[in-house]
């Protein structure tokens, strides 16, 4: 547990010093912080904080990027008996076209290391996520962006962060 402090510090750290942007004509690295609602099935919601650092592919066109992400829980999603944290590792190709000049729709598909403890006992796997949102310009170098992703079948978030171009 005592590692799992330090991560969320990190991650809350990582936070309050803010993230980057998504317009794909404007950068081709970035990096988000973002907090998210974690739905967890038969559990009231938590809040997880993710961090995540992208790069475009101009191999395959303007508007491909790849994503690595991680997420921890810093809120814990509750039921009756049931005490569950997690944090997950996530590989994304992730294809961002225009909406308008100042707005991208964002979908991201991949592979997510999971690690879920559940009561005391752990359990982790790799999974296929996949994720859709939107970002959209707020200057030069931010951006916000709004995001649905799915880690499972019984996992997922609903996330807002700011995204830094790099």
């Amino acid at each position: 547990m005592k590692i799992k402090s330090v991560v969320n510090a990190l991650v809350a750290g990582a936070l309050l010093f803010g993230t980057a942007s998504v317009q794909a004509e404007t950068f081709n690295t970035y990096i988000t912080t973002s907090a998210a609602m974690s739905d967890v099935d038969n559990m009231d919601n938590g809040i997880s904080a993710q961090i995540t650092y992208g790069s475009r592919v101009p191999e395959i066109g303007k508007r491909f990027f790849y994503e690595a992400e991680f997420t921890t829980s810093i809120v814990d999603p509750e039921a009756p008996g049931v005490d569950l944290s997690y944090y997950t590792l996530g590989a994304y190709a992730m294809f961002a076209p225009n909406i308008t000049d100042t707005m991208v729709l964002r979908l991201r598909a991949g592979l997510l290391y999971q690690n879920v403890e559940v009561n005391g006992k752990t359990d982790d796997d790799v999974e296929a996520s996949f994720g859709f949102g939107v970002g959209f310009d707020l200057g030069k170098t931010t951006n916000m962006v709004v995001e649905y992703t799915r880690h499972d079948d019984d996992i997922s978030h609903i996330s807002v962060g700011i995204q830094f171009k790099i």
